[in-house]
C-alpha cells in the first residue's frame, strides 16, 4: 500500500512553514544542512521550496548566472532521517540533470513569468551591489513524491546539498578570469519552506497501524548520474555501474570541452542549454544483457524524427507542441553550434522479454546500463548519462527506513 493520496476532506489543518539551515551564511564548496523537524504534522512536498539570498562581491562587473540558476547552487544532494540513516543514495550533479530537464521541457511563457523569477530561467544578471533571491523546487528524491509524507514517524528529515566549488560552474562570464578576479559568492539564510499538514486522528491512526504492520511505503524517483571523458574516435562504449531499481528512462548528452572556457556563450561543465550532433550517427542502450532499443537509433541531419521521438517519451511528453521553440533554444539546435547532443529512451513496461528487448518490470536486480555510442569522427566531450528509477523505502516503527524492491 503507498502513502496516503492528499485530500483537503481529511486535513484537519495546513499551514507553511520555514526550515533554517545550519549556519547563516555559506560560501562555495561547503554544505549545507536543513533539519526539517516536525512532531505531529505531514509534509507535503508539491507545496515546497528551497529558497535562499545571494550576494557577491567584485570591484567590478556585473554578474550573469547559469541558466537555471537556482538550480545550479545544488551540486549533490543527500537526505536523511535525523536519527541519521541515509534514505536512498546521494543524488551526484543533482543540478546537471536538472538543468538538462528543465531546459527541454521549459516553454517561453513559462521562462518568461514564474521560473525567470524564481530559478533565474533567462540567465539572470546581479551587479555586486544587489541581493538576489532564488527559488528552487526539489525534482528528485523524496521531493518527488505526491502524497503526504510521514517524516514525523522518523523524527523528521534532514537535507543535505553541497555548494559548487568554483564561481565559473555559477556565473557565465567568470569563466576565464584570474583567481585575483574572481568574486566571493555567498548564499545567505537557505531555507526549505514547506506545507505542514495535520490530518484527522483516525486516519494517522491507521497510518500507524500500516507502520506497524509493516506495510506502509513510499514510492519516489532517484536519478543515477554518471560523468565520463570522452576522447576516441569513432564513438565509445562504457558501463553505468550500481543500478539497483526500476529503470524509467535513460539520457544521454555531450559538453564539447574546448568550449568550457568559451565565455561568449552559455557554456558551463554540465549544464548547457544548447544541443546538436557533433558527429554522432547513432546510440543505443542496453540493461544487463539485452537491448532497450529495438535497433539502433539513427542520428543525423536527415534523421532526427525517432530520435526526437525517443527523446519525447523518455520526458514523457506525449504532445510535441510542448517543446520549447523559441530561437536559440530549439530541441536541436544543429543550426547554432555543433558542439552538444542529448538523446533519450524510456524503458517499456512490457511483461514480458522479447529476444532482444528487456523490460525493467521484470529485471528489478542490479544490473549496469551499457552506453553505446557511435560517430563519425573524433570525440573529445564530457559525456553526462542519467539513468531514472523508481525507488520504494519501506517506513518501520523505531525511526527505521528500509530500502525494498518496488
Amino acid at each position: 500500500m503507498s502513502l496516503l493520496e492528499k485530500s483537503s476532506s481529511i486535513e484537519i489543518s495546513r499551514r507553511t512553514q520555514p526550515f533554517y539551515s545550519k549556519k547563516q551564511s555559506y560560501s562555495l564548496g561547503q554544505q549545507v544542512q536543513i533539519e526539517v523537524d516536525v512532531q505531529r504534522e505531514f509534509l507535503d512536498f508539491e507545496h515546497s521550496r528551497l529558497v535562499f539570498d545571494v550576494t557577491f562581491t567584485k570591484n567590478t562587473d556585473n554578474y550573469k548566472w547559469q541558466r537555471w540558476g537556482a538550480s545550479a547552487f545544488v551540486k549533490n544532494l543527500r537526505v536523511k532521517t535525523l536519527a541519521g540513516q541515509m534514505i536512498g543514495h546521494e543524488i551526484r550533479e543533482y543540478r546537471a540533470f536538472c538543468r538538462m530537464y528543465q531546459d527541454l521541457t521549459a516553454n517561453n511563457e513559462r521562462i518568461a513569468s514564474y521560473d525567470d523569477t524564481l530559478e533565474g530561467a533567462s540567465d539572470a544578471t546581479q551587479s555586486a551591489t544587489q541581493t538576489v533571491q532564488f527559488a528552487h523546487k526539489f525534482m528528485l528524491h523524496l521531493f518527488s513524491i505526491k502524497e503526504y509524507y510521514p517524516a514525523h514517524f522518523h523524527q523528521g528529515l534532514m537535507i543535505e546539498f553541497d555548494l559548487p566549488a568554483n564561481v565559473n560552474e555559477l556565473a557565465i562570464n567568470a569563466i576565464g578570469d584570474t583567481a585575483a578576479n574572481l568574486p566571493s559568492i555567498t548564499a545567505i539564510t537557505p531555507k526549505y519552506v514547506c506545507d505542514l499538514v495535520q490530518l484527522k486522528p483516525e486516519i494517522e491512526n491507521e497510518m500507524v497501524k500500516l507502520m506497524e504492520e509493516q506495510k506502509l511505503f513510499a514510492d519516489y524517483i532517484e536519478v543515477l548520474t554518471q560523468e565520463n571523458s570522452l576522447s576516441s574516435a569513432g564513438g565509445e562504449n562504457y558501463d553505468i555501474v550500481g543500478v539497483d531499481g526500476r529503470v524509467k528512462s535513460i539520457f544521454q548528452y555531450q559538453v564539447k570541452d574546448t568550449e568550457q572556457s568559451n565565455t561568449a556563450t552559455e557554456v558551463n561543465e554540465s549544464y548547457q542549454s544548447k544541443r546538436s550532433l557533433n558527429g554522432l550517427t547513432n546510440y543505443r542502450f542496453k540493461l544487463g544483457a539485452n537491448y532497450l532499443n529495438y535497433e539502433s537509433i539513427q542520428v543525423s541531419s536527415s534523421k532526427l524524427a525517432e530520435q526526437t521521438m525517443e527523446l519525447l517519451k523518455a520526458l514523457d511528453i506525449h504532445d510535441s507542441k510542448a517543446y520549447r521553440t523559441s530561437a536559440g533554444n530549439e530541441l536541436i539546435a544543429g543550426n547554432e553550434t555543433t558542439d552538444y547532443f542529448v538523446v533519450g529512451v524510456k524503458v517499456d513496461k512490457a511483461q514480458k522479454n522479447s529476444d532482444s528487448v528487456i523490460s525493467s518490470m521484470i529485471d528489478k536486480d542490479r544490473n549496469n546500463v551499457r552506453v553505446e555510442l557511435s560517430a563519425s569522427g573524433a570525440v573529445a566531450a564530457t559525456s553526462y548519462t542519467h539513468v531514472v528509477l523508481d525507488k520504494r523505502i519501506q517506513i518501520l516503527p523505531g525511526s527505521i527506513v528500509r530500502q525494498v524492491r518496488s
